[in-house]
């Protein structure tokens, strides 16, 4: 199972790089489209328990709010957290050409 958690502001090509890299194997877990913290957390659940990979589309720009997902992932699936080198950096702006 993988947790991929973007981070950046509005407009920066999140939920572009999700549709054109991620749209055939992860579930999109997306404040905007569910609408309120209570889907968030059942979907999230959800995801969990099928192991289903999941990505973050959020702006998710405080520890606080990667936190939530990380800790979530880690206590049901036993994933390696970030202190163990679990977590890879995309830059979807730069992967696209756009500096």
């Amino acid at each position: 199972m993988e947790a991929i958690i973007f981070i950046g502001i509005q407009s920066t090509g999140k939920s572009t790089f999700f549709q054109q890299r991620l749209f055939a194997s992860h579930v999109r877990i997306n404040l905007d489209m569910l609408k309120t913290r209570n889907r968030e957390r059942i979907l999230l659940a959800a995801c969990l328990e099928a192991k289903q990979p999941f990505v973050s589309d959020n702006t998710n720009l405080t520890r606080e709010a990667r936190a939530h997902y990380i800790s979530q992932a880690a206590r049901q699936s036993r994933l390696r957290t970030a202190d163990e080198g679990s977590i890879r950096r995309v830059y979807p702006a730069f992967d696209r050409g756009v500096a």
